[in-house]
């Protein structure tokens, strides 16, 4: 995490937000809308990954003809820090992928701590997602987008 610190006393994102506010021209609109949402970075309430729980972590692969020429989606699911719905986030033409899985031995679950996103090069961005008992993820992509739906009650 190079633009969200902690400045002693709170996390402080004023140098994040001036970052994606600069660089929102370059990203695609389900990210830049999600990226410059203040909410999907809130310590309470709804929109917000933080203490979300990561519920599935999926990676699939797209070939053309003759199975050739693949494309890799990755798509995360976590419950919401309420228990109320399912955040899906979905990362298209993945060019690099990094998961550390939190300590599950002695922590039965992983929650969302931070996550940033970055623009690499143009076509190019990253979100590293730090969860908590120091798992981490890390995604290159071109292409996003995030879901919230409901839990039936």
């Amino acid at each position: 995490m190079s633009r969200i610190y902690h400045d002693g006393i709170s996390w402080n994102y004023t140098e994040y937000f001036d970052y994606i506010d600069e660089m929102a021209n370059c990203m695609p609109p389900g990210l830049r809308d999600f990226a410059a949402n203040v909410r999907s970075y809130s310590l309470h309430g709804k929109g917000t990954l933080h203490d979300s729980r990561v519920l599935s972590f999926m990676v699939s692969k797209s070939y053309a003809d003759r199975f050739s020429g693949s494309r890799t989606f990755v798509e995360i699911s976590l419950v919401d820090q309420l228990f109320e719905g399912k955040f899906v986030l979905s990362y298209d033409s993945v060019h690099d992928l990094f998961l550390k899985e939190s300590s599950l031995k002695d922590h039965a679950h992983a929650d969302v701590l931070r996550h940033e996103f970055s623009v690499l090069r143009p076509g190019l961005f990253e979100h590293q997602i730090i969860l908590d008992h120091e798992g981490e993820i890390r995604i290159q992509f071109s292409d996003f987008s995030c879901e919230w739906t409901a839990f039936a009650s």
